[in-house]
């Protein structure tokens, strides 16, 4: 029984190496970019734009499926009896080697295109003028060649992204592009199965990183026997923290009497003579004066009979004004 095919090189791997895919996505579209001419990086506009000199057509050459493939290839079996007869021996070749390869294959017939060994991570460079395209390094026959890839969802760049950071994790890379382990592959093989792995491998990098620092005893911030802590909020009156300050019955009671009533009745009104204007309270008014026909005082209809007659016979025209004169 052959074991499984490494795809980049198509050489017969062990038979209990394993393979492992990482991200899948299609379709992808495989572009001929130009040579970089700009430290800055790759620009997409010059691949997707069409191009007047290539009759009005873009530099796409190919429709692809992207996969993501871990290989882990255990050490051979003569490593493993010797490191069993000599428990002494260094580690060296117990050491399991781990590879990640970018394959860009044929949807329909799953035939490889182009494979990209991710063994830097210069080997995938995001355009500075999009997110959901990339410039790989893509090794075949001993050539090298850059391409262009670019995802049709935005999402899927960004999981593709999310894919080579894990597996920079795994592989040990720093930002350098330098390896921080010195046995990256043991580590990933742990788990080369599963997300376990991959746990175990970043824990083990932090462990050997912090190994060169000496160790130092972790900081106690737990309260000791018979401290306490004390909280002052503001706008408040300080709690008495002894019994000592404990007031007395009578104290609350009067405390709680003065709560009761801290805002005292408003003053009655004040009590004002008519016109004086110098009070504070409201002014007021004055009644009206009754009108002179009111202010008499009814006569009896006998009265009334004799006037009348004492002002028929009375009557005089001597002012030549032709009105009569005032009632007596």
């Amino acid at each position: 029984m052959s074991g499984p095919i490494d795809p980049a090189s198509g050489q017969t791997l062990p038979i209990d190496a394993i393979q492992r895919v990482l991200f899948v996505c299609s379709p992808v579209h495989v572009y001929a970019i130009p040579p970089l001419t700009s430290m800055k990086g790759y620009t997409a506009a010059d691949w997707t734009v069409p191009d007047p000199k290539n009759n009005n057509k873009t530099r796409q050459i190919f429709t692809a499926r992207l996969r993501v493939l871990e290989t882990a290839i255990p050490p051979p079996p003569a490593a493993q009896s010797q490191s069993q007869s000599h428990p002494g021996a260094t580690a060296a070749g117990m050491q399991v080697k781990v590879k990640t390869d970018i394959l860009l294959e044929d949807p329909d017939t799953g035939n490889l295109f182009a494979a990209a060994p991710y063994t830097d991570p210069a080997a995938v460079e995001h355009a500075i003028d999009s997110s959901r395209f990339f410039a790989l390094c893509v090794v075949g026959d001993g050539r090298k060649a850059t391409l262009g890839i670019g995802f049709e969802d935005r999402s899927d760049a960004f999981d593709f992204g999310v894919t080579l950071q894990e597996a920079r994790k795994m592989l040990g890379f720093s930002q350098g592009g330098q390896t921080t382990s010195s046995d990256p592959g043991r580590e990933a093989a742990r788990g080369g199965a599963g997300v376990k792995g991959r746990i175990g491998a970043g824990l083990g990098a932090s462990q050997r990183s912090r190994s060169g620092s000496p160790a130092q005893p972790p900081k106690d911030y737990s309260l000791k026997p018979g401290q306490t802590i004390s909280i002052n909020i503001g706008g408040r009156k300080a709690m008495a923290t002894s019994k000592d300050q404990v007031s007395s019955p009578a104290t609350a009671a009067e405390e709680e009497q003065t709560a009761l009533f801290s805002i005292p009745p408003p003053p009655p009104p004040a009590v004002s003579r008519v016109g004086d204007d110098s009070s504070s309270g409201f002014p007021m008014i004055a009644p009206l004066p009754s009108s002179a026909r009111g202010n008499r005082r009814r006569r009896p209809q006998s009265m009334l009979n004799m006037e009348e007659k004492k002002v028929v016979q009375g009557f005089s025209d001597d002012d030549g004004s032709g009105e009569f004169g005032e009632f007596q």
